[in-house]
């Protein structure tokens, strides 16, 4: 089936946690987390959606959506937890909200087999790779770790702040 974390509900704790949702997985004001000694695994063939005043939290975060568009509308990965690594892999990937973070305080990487959007966010300390295009038309407060796309990337007001330790990461 299909995993809704709403507001008020959530998942800790701090050991590893694998999900495998059929149908997606959307937190909409629910939070999974699990510390700075744990990890998070979610697999689902369908769409992950972060919603505002939601975020996901590990020393190590991996997400496979493999057929679908993973969204970060407001909610985070990794925004604070130092250290922590992130790795996303989707079919296409959109992050478009102020208030999304990707790897704040660590190190990431969104890979995408087809097409990335960035319009809004902070993901200063992550590396998106596209398999098409990388749309990157974002505020001027928008700023990512580096992008690399088979297809076109089309930059208007976004920053890259290359940082060596991600790469390295």
């Amino acid at each position: 089936g299909k995993l809704n974390i709403m507001s008020g509900y959530r998942i800790t704790g701090g050991g590893n946690l694998i999900i495998y949702a059929k149908n997606g997985v959307q937190l909409s004001g629910g939070y999974i987390d699990v510390g700075s000694t744990g990890s998070v695994s979610i697999y689902t063939p369908a769409t992950l959606e972060v919603n505002s005043n939601s975020y996901i939290n590990g020393q190590t975060v991996v997400i496979l959506a493999q057929k679908s568009t993973s969204t970060l509308n407001g909610g985070s990965i990794n925004a604070t937890l130092a250290g922590a690594v992130t790795k996303i892999y989707t079919e296409n990937f959109t992050i478009n909200n102020s208030s999304s973070v990707i790897s704040g305080k660590g190190a990431g990487m969104v890979v995408a087999t087809n097409d990335i959007s960035i319009t809004a966010g902070s993901a200063e300390n992550t590396i998106f790779v596209a398999g098409g295009d990388i749309s990157a038309k974002a505020s001027t407060a928008t700023v990512v770790g580096g992008l690399y796309a088979n297809g076109t990337i089309s930059i208007t007001g976004l920053t890259m702040k290359l940082n060596p330790d991600v790469v390295e990461s």
